[in-house]
């Protein structure tokens, strides 16, 4: 089965506004798990210079 790593290992962080932060999943399996981030609800665009 797949396994899941997350930092901070929550399912929500409040950030102060303009406060940066880092997140960090680590998913393996076979067939290695896809990961995928949302922001209420909606997807975050990861090629988006805000998001690294």
């Amino acid at each position: 089965p797949p396994t899941i790593q997350r930092d901070p290992n929550e399912d929500n962080v409040n950030v102060i506004q303009y406060y940066h932060i880092t997140l960090t999943c680590t998913a393996n399996g076979d067939p290695l798990p896809s990961v995928s981030w949302e922001k209420d609800g909606l997807p975050i665009d990861t090629t988006n210079s805000r998001y690294r």
